[in-house]
């Protein structure tokens, strides 16, 4: 038989020769890898080239020669399927206390993308870099695949039997991150009351001084439901609202809503932003005003003064800031004032300063319930942890061996461990029992942001591993083996009435739930402002915070708190500032670095590593001249530093949390020991 022979174009045809073959041009694919790329060892954008044309040169020639299969199609095909057209389902996105509703594409029944939901009146269609990054993550081959005891798999059968009776022999805790799930509250509370447990909320980026703040000035634990939209003058200190702040979907749309100029809204709002380190949000402010760590904190105390008191302050730009407040306040408008300094004294008085404006209940409106862990509570849970206390712990969705500073040492204290996580880290390394939980994407949640929104989340592909929701978990150790399904449609249905009686019926709103994600009703009831703490916090700031020669600011960017870094969407993705990718590096002060002889390239083909000791500890980290950073203060970026992932790539740069004095954000405990190019 004659052989089948193959043609590019109609010249090949037509000049075709005996030796002809398939392909007359060479692929690419042996030069992309045996050509030099770099004269040192081959990195991760050399593996990507050569993965890319290797695997997508074989795809080309493997097709055009495809082995003859027989298909047998659907006989009853599902209704919501059609090869080649993509469905969307309505859901969130709910890590760590984050809210964000979404549309998840898939094909034939495979999550490809999530889109943001327009039609929600939180996010108006936003997304982050995590929640894209959370399909990666689905698909992710190091995911546990099933139960471990002591490293070595198990059946849920065994793991059950072992850790019910673990948990019977003594007291259990609980850590976790901020859950805005009501339903998943509910099952811990079940599991609490079952073994008399405590559960301790924790979140590796600490926003514990505004949730203290919160609580003590206006009553419930959580953080002041910001309504940016509604604000003629914002002034931000050291928050980086749009981008990596609490919830930046809501405050990102809200805030661009007041800063389009239209027919409509003819009113741009005035942005103030004062911060130590150049971020996102202050890029798109109508004045930046530079200033060190520490003065983020004394900023608060100086407008505070110039506001209420008429007192000139000594952080220039902060006088002018106060009188355009003033100004406002007179001529009837809203302003709205946010801080990221992690400490109660600062909240409190930033709370106060928005009381003193008006904007307690109109730009503040109550309390949303975004994030609820307080720093004492963990120090309180490690005091018992250290003492032998403890017999049992159960981590949800955390990993506080990174994020805690000394945990891995008092975690080894604890008779029984308990992960429930989906993938091995450094907390996971050292536990002995594990329990992997299914990814979002294939769990029934539901989410309550703020007290006037309910919204549920679905599961959009069959659980891929033999993994169960840590949720059914804690209810099956307690002794309910009900579906988290059913459970969440249980308490919906106990109580969401005032959600569901616009629908007739309770089925009718479920179904429409099921269909939206979200539904909403009346507004947030107003909190008043309780002052018994603002004397003592104005008197403590300036105590607690002075100027130092040279100081650190740990900061969040994009990129999150480290449980995505070992995603490559996320490291893939530049920071929106340095325009940087898979690197751990120090912000510093152009003037600053040519003062201590080091100039590194602005595109960081040359660059000098620094030397800093940061309370005790020594660490190393590439130099990067960013303007805009005062000269006496040196910027880390928080996320990096991990020790246990899936790949070597993954676990480079410098760990903050374990750096950071008492959870602060900010260190004057700093000295420069040099560099070296």
């Amino acid at each position: 038989m004659q052989e089948n022979r193959y043609w590019q174009t109609l010249e090949d045809y037509n000049n075709v020769s005996s030796d002809a073959k398939e392909f007359n041009d060479e692929l690419p694919v042996v030069d992309s890898i045996t050509e030099s790329i770099s004269t040192e060892s081959t990195g991760r954008r050399d593996f990507l080239k050569q993965l890319g044309f290797s695997i997508g040169a074989a795809t080309i020639a493997a097709s055009c020669e495809m082995p003859i299969r027989k298909s047998i199609p659907y006989v009853f095909k599902p209704e919501e399927i059609t090869p080649g057209v993509a469905n969307y389902y309505a859901s969130a996105f709910t890590y760590a206390g984050e809210y964000i509703p979404v549309l998840v594409k898939t094909r034939e029944g495979r999550p490809i993308k999530l889109e943001g939901n327009k039609n929600s009146i939180i996010s108006k269609g936003g997304t982050t870099a995590q929640s894209q990054a959370s399909v990666v993550s689905l698909y992710d081959n190091s995911r546990f695949k099933s139960p471990f005891i002591d490293k070595k798999a198990s059946t849920w059968k065994d793991i059950d039997a072992a850790i019910g009776a673990a948990l019977k022999s003594g007291k259990v805790a609980i850590i976790s991150s901020s859950i805005i799930s009501p339903s998943t509250q509910t099952a811990i509370n079940e599991f609490k009351s079952k073994f008399n447990a405590s559960h301790i909320t924790h979140d590796a980026i600490s926003y514990s001084g505004l949730v203290e703040a919160t609580e003590a000035c206006l009553g419930s634990r959580g953080v002041p439901n910001y309504q940016f939209d509604l604000a003629d003058v914002v002034v931000s200190i050291g928050a980086d609202f749009a981008a990596s702040w609490i919830n930046p979907t809501e405050y990102a749309a809200d805030y661009s809503k007041r800063r389009k100029v239209s027919k409509e809204n003819s009113n741009m709002s005035r942005h103030i932003h004062i911060e130590s380190i150049p971020s996102a949000t202050s890029s798109t402010s109508d004045k930046r005003i530079a200033v060190t760590p520490s003065q983020e904190a004394i900023s608060v105390h100086e407008l505070y003064n110039a506001l209420l008191h008429g007192t000139a302050a000594t952080i220039p730009g902060i006088n002018e800031t106060a009188k355009e407040l003033l100004s406002a306040k007179v001529r009837g408008l809203k302003s709205l004032i946010v801080c990221g300094v992690n400490d109660t004294h600062v909240q409190v008085l930033t709370l106060a300063i928005n009381n003193f404006l008006g904007n307690i209940g109109t730009t503040i409106k109550g309390v949303a319930n975004y994030k609820k862990g307080v720093e004492k509570d963990i120090t309180a849970l490690i005091a018992e942890m250290n003492n032998g206390a403890i017999n049992s712990l159960i981590i949800i969705d955390s990993n506080p061996v990174y994020s805690i500073k000394g945990f891995d040492g008092v975690i080894k204290k604890v008779k029984n461990t308990i992960y429930t996580g989906i993938k091995n880290n450094e907390t996971a390394e050292i536990c002995k029992f594990i329990c992997p939980s299914h990814h979002d994407l294939e769990s029934w949640n539901d989410a309550e942001p703020k007290s006037n929104v309910y919204a549920t989340c679905q599961p959009t592909i069959s659980p891929l591993f033999d993994t169960r929701q840590y949720q059914e978990s804690l209810l099956i150790w307690a002794g309910n083996n009900t579906n988290f399904y059913d459970y969440i449609r249980n308490y919906a249905k106990s109580n969401k009435s005032g959600f569901a009686s616009e629908y007739g019926s309770f089925d009718s709103f479920w179904d429409n739930l099921i269909q939206t994600s979200e539904v909403s009703n009346a507004s947030i009831p107003s909190s008043s402002f309780n002052e018994s703490m603002v004397m003592a916090a104005a008197s403590a700031i300036p105590i607690s915070f002075k100027k130092s020669a040279l100081e650190i600011k740990f900061y969040s960017s994009v990129h999150g708190d480290g449980s995505f870094s070992d995603n490559p969407f996320i490291q893939e993705l530049p920071d929106p500032i340095t325009r940087i990718t898979w690197a751990n590096y120090a912000v510093v002060n152009p003037n600053w670095a040519k003062k201590n002889n080091i100039e590194p390239d602005m595109n960081m083909k040359d660059f000098y590593v620094i030397k800093l000791n940061i309370n005790g500890k020594d660490i190393s980290l590439p130099a990067y001249a960013l303007p805009g950073v005062p000269e006496d203060t040196i910027g880390i970026k928080m996320g990096f530093g991990r020790t246990k992932t899936g790949n070597a790539q993954y676990e480079k740069g410098v760990n903050v949390f374990q750096l950071m004095d008492n959870n602060n954000n900010i260190s004057s405990s700093v000295k420069y020991n040099g560099s070296n190019g």
